[in-house]
């Protein structure tokens, strides 16, 4: 029996199917990957995701002096208008370097807070703490 005789045998619902179909059922099952990764791009284009944190150097974002300053954004805005995120925990940057890490910043809406929290999940390697609340 020919290599493509025992294919269709062993799987019927190949039989007589065409390319274009076997690519709509490939995309089909891919497709909450696809939009995933498209909600995901689109959120970084909202929240600048480069800007949190680069994994060349080490350097994470710490909100002194910014916007995001929780200093500046107390004086400035009325209380229970604001999400404060605490991000904590220890980032390896080699063999036997790690550094710890604990970072403060202040954003106008909870999704930003969130936002800022998955990002500094995932430039720590092990967090110890992650929250944001209401102030």
């Amino acid at each position: 029996m020919s290599s493509r005789a025992h294919e269709t045998a062993d799987h019927p619902q190949i039989v007589g199917s065409s390319p274009s179909a076997r690519r709509r059922r490939g995309l089909m099952r891919r497709w909450p990957v696809l939009a995933a990764g498209a909600v995901l791009l689109g959120l970084a284009g909202c929240y600048g995701a480069s800007t949190y944190y680069d994994h060349r150097t080490g350097w994470v974002f710490d909100a002194t002096g910014t916007e995001y300053d929780c200093a500046v954004v107390a004086q400035t805005s009325a209380p229970g208008t604001y999400w404060r995120g605490l991000a904590g925990g220890r980032i390896f940057l080699g063999p036997h370097e790690t550094r710890n890490i604990a970072r403060e910043a202040c954003f106008p809406s909870q999704g930003e807070c969130r936002y800022w929290l998955e990002q500094m999940r995932s430039a720590l390697t092990r967090v110890s703490s992650a929250e944001c609340t209401r102030r």
